[in-house]
Order: C-alpha cells, then structure tokens, then sequence
C-alpha cells in the first residue's frame, strides 16, 4: 500500500522539483512540506465524484425522533434503508407537489437541513441504516498510507501537481504585473498556469478512464 511520501515523490517528479536531503516530512527544494500535503488532500476529494469510499451508518430509531445526525465523512447519500419493512425508503426532493408530513402513510426522507437526515415521521424501534459515500481518509505523517484504491493514485498526483503549480502560477502573475520591457513578455505569460491547466486536464482524463460507479437511485 503507498504512502504519503511516496505519493509526495511522484509529485516531485511530475512537477520536477528535488527532494530535499532528510527532509521530515518530505519537502522539495520549491515546494513546501505543507503545500505537498495540501496538495494530495485535495486530490483525494478531487476523485470523489468518480471513487468515492463505501459506508454505512446505522440509525437508531426510537419511535419520536425524526431527525439524526449524519456522519462527518459522508459525501452522497446513496440509499436508506428501514428496519422495520426491510425495504429502501424514497428520497424525496423538495419540489411542487410532493408531500411532506406525518399524514402521509409512506415513509420518506430527505437530506436536509445540512449535516443531518429528516424523516417524513418517526423512525421505529427497528431503525435504520444510511449507505452512502464516504470522504477518504487525510493522511497526516508521511508513514500514513494512502486510503483511496491505488488505482486512483497516478489522478491523485496529476491533481497535487496542478494544484502544486497553481501556487507558482500566482507567484508568478504578481511579478509579471511589473513587466514592462517589450522583450520580457506580457503580464499574462504564464507558463506555471498553463501547466497547471495541463495537469488538471491529465487529472480529468485519467479519472474519466474509470468504470462509472453504481450508485443509488434517487
């Protein structure tokens, strides 16, 4: 399984920048410890719309409460089921026509208000349970490995080298605001953004070369 350093070294590579000397944690020679991190978080919820991490959460149900706290990784609520039938219960949306309260007979819900779940009314004793997307885990130490599949790793690079040199592109922008001779170019050359948009293009084919996953009708 990789870890952070490692992913942290094909960055390097990718953006061909030098590993310093016994670095810890692993630093470049352009690029700091931090913004390498930054970085990779970032891919990791840059690849979320394509591979996302499967979990379940359970909810207890106590015949009065209709509202319950989601989890904090959730990303996508992909289906909920009711204990009590054994069945998927409906997701609605908020739109004309649809009903919304306690007299209705089915058991609804919907995501809402941000953080949590509502149902139409009381959940039962026999709860329930959430299956939805979860965010992959941030690594912290260099040692901690890398949570998402390692298929995912080269896009989660790709994206940490873009976003690595959309920092040198802004440095850039604020002294090219100062050229002023003809042979120097104008304040919009910037080869760090160009290739920061050429990473994010390499980040969006690669992750578009992944089998679309299943996911829970809504």
């Amino acid at each position: 399984m990789a870890t952070l350093a490692d992913l942290k070294r094909r960055v390097l590579n990718l953006i061909s920048d030098i590993e310093v000397a016994n670095s810890d944690p692993i630093a470049g020679a352009q690029f700091s410890a931090a913004l390498l991190l930054e970085a990779i978080d970032a891919g990791l919820d840059a690849i979320l719309p394509w591979v996302s991490k499967s979990s379940v959460a359970t909810l207890t149900g106590n015949a009065v409460l209709t509202e319950f706290p989601l989890p904090t990784d959730l990303y996508r609520i992909e289906a909920v089921w009711d204990g009590l039938y054994y069945s998927f219960i409906p997701i609605v949306k908020m739109s004309p026509g649809v009903q919304w309260s306690d007299s209705i007979s089915e058991l609804t819900c919907m995501d809402y208000p941000e953080g949590k779940i509502t149902f139409s009314y009381a959940l039962s004793t026999s709860g329930g349970k959430v299956y939805y997307a979860a965010t992959w885990t941030k690594p912290e130490l260099d040692d901690d490995d890398i949570s998402a599949p390692e298929v995912t790793h080269t896009a989660i690079c790709l994206f940490a080298a873009s976003y690595c040199m959309l920092n040198k592109a802004n440095q850039a922008a604020i002294l090219n605001a100062f050229k002023t001779r003809v042979d120097s170019g104008s304040p919009e050359d910037n080869p760090a953004k160009t290739m920061s948009d050429y990473f994010l293009r390499r980040f969006e084919l690669e992750m578009n070369r992944h089998p679309a996953k299943d996911r829970g009708q809504r």
